[in-house]
C-alpha cells in the first residue's frame, strides 16, 4: 500500500525466499528489497520516514529505532505477545514474545501515539499481538 501511494519503500528481511516473494509483489512500484541481517545495515540517522515492522522482535533495536527515523517519522510495529504460547501454533520461545505493555515501553524515547495487545482473527489466521504506532517528536 505504501508504495502504490507513491511513496520509495525498503523491504529488508534475511529470507531470501521473502524478499523474493516482495519483489514479485511489488513488479513495477518502488520497492527495493535487500536480504540482509538488519543488525548489518550501515543505516545513518533520520534516514527513514517511517518504519514498519511485523512478527520481528528484536529488543537490541530498540535503542537505536528512534536515531533511524527523521524528526517527525513514524513507526508501527506489530509481533506477538506471551499469550501466543495459549495457541497451539506460533513461536513458543518466550524471548519473541512481548510481555504486557512492553512494547510501548520499548519504543522510548518516541512518543506512542496508539496501542493495543489482543487476540487477532483474520486471513492470516489467529494470534496473541501487541502493536504500537509511535512519532519521532524529536529535532535534529
Amino acid at each position: 500500500p505504501m508504495a502504490r501511494a507513491g511513496l520509495r519503500v525498503l523491504a529488508l528481511d534475511f529470507s531470501e525466499v521473502a524478499m523474493r516473494a516482495a519483489h514479485a509483489a511489488a513488479a513495477g512500484l518502488p520497492v527495493h528489497t535487500v536480504v540482509a541481517d538488519v543488525h548489518a545495515l550501515p543505516v545513518r540517522e533520520h534516514a527513514f520516514d517511517a518504519i514498519v515492522c511485523v512478527n520481528f522482535l528484536d529488543r537490541s533495536l530498540f535503542p537505536t529505532l528512534h536515531r533511524w527515523l527523521r524528526p517527525g517519522g513514524r513507526v508501527i510495529l506489530e509481533t506477538f505477545t506471551v499469550e501466543q504460547l495459549s495457541l497451539p501454533h506460533g513461536p513458543k520461545t518466550r524471548a519473541h514474545l512481548l510481555e504486557p505493555g512492553e512494547l510501548a515501553r520499548l519504543v522510548g524515547p518516541l512518543r506512542v501515539t496508539a496501542a493495543r495487545e489482543s487476540l487477532v482473527r483474520d486471513a492470516a489466521g489467529e494470534r496473541y499481538v501487541g502493536s504500537v504506532m509511535a512519532v519521532n517528536a524529536g529535532t535534529r
